[in-house]
């Protein structure tokens, strides 16, 4: 699959990145958690997948921090969720 463009979320894109969030989990839970983690400031980075100017892909990286079992608390990025619609997968988007 060519032409797929990924780029930034914008505020136009947050329907459809709930869309493909919903239909690639077939459940609203990790569409919540992509909105709460937008509310509470938790999004380091929350990219979209487009092919033919439609959203087919959305990933999300937030902050975390690991406090044990290291003395110092160390800071680190978290995958998650990452989703396809169900309409792409096994086309190599999400890869």
């Amino acid at each position: 699959m060519t032409d797929i463009i990924i780029r930034a979320e914008t505020a136009a894109d947050l329907p459809a990145i709930r869309q493909v969030n919903t239909a690639a989990f077939d459940q609203p839970d990790e569409a919540n958690l992509v909105d709460a983690l937008r509310r509470e400031a938790g999004v380091t980075a929350s990219l979209v997948a487009v092919y033919q100017e439609q959203i087919v892909g959305h990933i999300l990286f937030s902050p975390m921090t690991m406090d044990e079992p290291v003395e110092t608390a160390v800071r680190l990025v978290a995958l998650g969720p990452m989703a396809v619609h169900p309409d792409r997968q096994g086309l190599g988007i999400g890869s």
